[in-house]
């Protein structure tokens, strides 16, 4: 293991959003969070709502809300291909509460009446994301 770091990339459908050398590298997978480290297998897999984490030796890591995608690890060269992606200074706490209020009510209003359930839990999935993002970026824990 030669390289003591990995070229991460984090790209949307339209652009790379950001590259950096990374020690440590935290993702929402499809079966659970998964980690990456210098010399990890190759592996491609699909991401799912949470948070992803950066961590650089010397740094505080950075975290950042993504609601889905794919990553690919080759090379100690990780690609992030995110269908959305937010920094926690980009959360808006207030809002994020009032999704999750909203999409509570939502779900407790199917019993009266005909409710999108699976809209209505994957709005409250991305709320509850959001707020822990938050919760992770300013060292606050509820």
């Amino acid at each position: 293991m030669s390289d003591v770091y990995i070229q991460t990339r984090i790209l949307s459908p339209s652009k790379l959003l950001l590259e950096r050398k990374t020690t440590h590298v935290q993702v929402p997978g499809i079966l659970g969070y998964l980690g990456f480290l210098p010399g990890h297998v190759d592996l491609v897999t699909q991401l799912v709502v949470g948070t992803l984490t950066l961590e650089t030796k010397g740094e505080s890591p950075a975290f950042f809300f993504v609601t889905g995608g794919y990553v690919e690890y080759h090379d100690h060269v990780l690609h992030i291909l995110v269908d959305f992606v937010e920094r926690p200074e980009d959360i808006d706490s207030t809002r994020a509460k009032q999704a999750e209020e909203r999409a509570l009510e939502r779900l407790q209003g199917a019993k009266e009446g005909p409710v999108d359930v699976r809209r209505a839990l994957a709005s409250l999935e991305r709320a509850k994301a959001r707020q822990k993002l938050l919760q992770m970026s300013t060292g606050k824990h509820q």
